[in-house]
């Protein structure tokens, strides 16, 4: 009789509350309690201009690194493509490497109106991103190996292109120049990062480590819609970089469906 893969019984207890609706609404819920940190008092109606300096500024020092996470990516996906099972616990440790430094980084700046500022519930969100990868790594005791009849999962690729790519300015301006492939902010932003690394991982589904997988979909999900919605509660947010927020919504959609699509649907996984 064939046994269930030890890799989904470790640990029993992440598998099972990552399954749970009220375990995201309790970190999300935590997260409303930790407000900005500013070395320039606010009030909380500025909360909007907070966030749109954070986002204009946040990133500006680290923009020089971009195509370090670029190029990385694209190496381990060719690694993974050529040896999945060797690769899987070097992209996990790569995956909780950079959220961690995606929550340090895009999160704490300074700002022209507020000063130095720590966005700590982003930073908390994607803390917990980071940690759940790097438990993932730790723990891993079966390598990912890719799902059989897979390929139809390429009408994918745009979006994680679009997101790869990421072409804007630094002020949220449409932005195309090929350049911006190896320079834009994937890597460096939670926004453009996360739909490439589901795109990535939904080939690998039946054998990926799900608490993590999971958790970046659904706290994926909620700052896509944040951010699609961004426009109609923060003057000045560009349309543009709400459009370039798409494919973090469609991607984590899919992701978090993707067991059920599969199991409800078997003639798409045969």
């Amino acid at each position: 009789m064939a046994t269930k893969p030890s890799h989904h019984k470790m640990p029993r207890e992440l598998d099972s509350l990552t399954r749970k609706p009220w375990f995201y609404a309790l970190i999300i819920f935590c997260s409303f309690f930790l407000p900005p940190i500013t070395s320039q008092p606010y009030r909380y109606y500025e909360l909007p201009n907070l966030m749109m300096e954070i986002f204009i500024n946040g990133l500006l020092p680290y923009i020089q690194f971009a195509p370090i996470f670029h190029i990385s990516t694209i190496l381990v996906v060719i690694a993974l493509w050529k040896k999945p099972r060797q690769t899987g616990r070097i992209f996990y440790f790569y995956l909780a490497i950079n959220f961690i430094f995606i929550a340090l980084a895009q999160n704490a700046t300074n700002t022209p109106s507020f000063g130095n500022v720590i966005l700590l519930s982003n930073m908390f969100l994607f803390l917990v991103v980071g940690i759940f990868w790097l438990i993932g790594a730790l723990r891993l005791q079966q390598s990912l190996s890719p799902d059989k009849g897979s390929r139809w999962r390429f009408l994918g690729l745009p979006l994680a292109v679009l997101a790869f790519w990421s072409p804007m300015d630094y002020m949220g301006n449409p932005n195309f120049d090929p350049v911006n492939i190896l320079t834009s902010e994937y890597g460096l932003a939670f926004c453009f990062t996360v739909p490439v690394v589901v795109y990535i991982l939904i080939f690998f589904y039946a054998t990926v480590y799900k608490p993590a997988f999971r958790v970046t979909c659904v706290f994926g999900l909620g700052m896509g819609i944040l951010n699609i919605t961004g426009p109609l509660w923060i003057s000045g947010y560009p349309l543009w970089v709400a459009f370039l927020h798409i494919p973090l919504l469609l991607l984590t959609i899919y992701g978090i469906l993707l067991g059920r699509i599969e199991s409800y649907s078997p003639r798409l996984s045969a």
